[in-house]
């Protein structure tokens, strides 16, 4: 039987095995990159997913992305194991990718997800809305904007909490425990005037 959830940033999960081995699966945080670099963007983010059960949680990751004129589909992808770097291997499909993962009985794995991916219209939009099918709060969400001195952001949702410039670069810092967004993060931005 294949069980879909789903996880912010688009992330939709697909079960295969028991009901109650689903539910012993949570997934527990993200911390996310977004660089800004004008005519592109590229997001680096890790994923942690915490299996409480007695047994090995093998699923699917469907990974939707978005692909609109505004953000077209990603030009560069790579997924891996974040602790031990191993490359996971996945295919492409509709709008996303697709890629196998285990975690072991009460361990936690995160999984570290790049891409790249134009930004014509100087608009960035990140999918965090499907947290609520999970059912649960993310455990803590935390967000990192890097902006270069070149443009200037107009504007960010969720609001950012915090800022700091160094190196000609001023990255916006955004972080929420116990969160269960309501809406997406975008962000825009501007070239600064010369």
């Amino acid at each position: 039987m294949t069980i879909p959830l789903h996880v912010s940033t688009i992330l939709a999960i697909a079960m295969v095995g028991l009901r109650a081995q689903a539910q012993s699966v949570q997934f527990a945080s993200e911390n996310l990159t977004v660089n800004v670099l004008d005519s592109c963007c590229t997001m680096d983010g890790v994923y942690s997913f915490r299996n409480q059960g007695a047994g090995v949680a093998r699923w699917s990751i469907y990974y939707p992305l978005l692909n609109t004129t505004a953000l077209p589909f990603p030009d560069s992808i790579s997924i891996s194991d974040n602790s031990t770097r191993e490359v996971l291997r996945f295919e492409k499909t509709g709008d996303g990718v697709l890629f196998p993962l285990e975690v072991q009985p009460q361990h936690t794995r995160g999984i570290r997800i790049w891409y790249r991916q134009r930004t014509p219209a100087q608009t960035f939009e990140y999918i965090l809305t499907t947290t609520k099918a999970w059912g649960k709060p993310l455990e803590l969400a935390e967000f990192h904007i890097v902006v270069p001195d070149s443009l200037q952001l107009v504007s960010c949702s969720p609001p950012f909490d915090t800022k700091r410039r160094s190196n000609q670069r001023t990255a916006y810092h955004i972080k929420r425990t116990s969160f269960m967004p309501a809406s997406n993060l975008t962000i825009t931005w501007k070239r600064r005037a010369q």
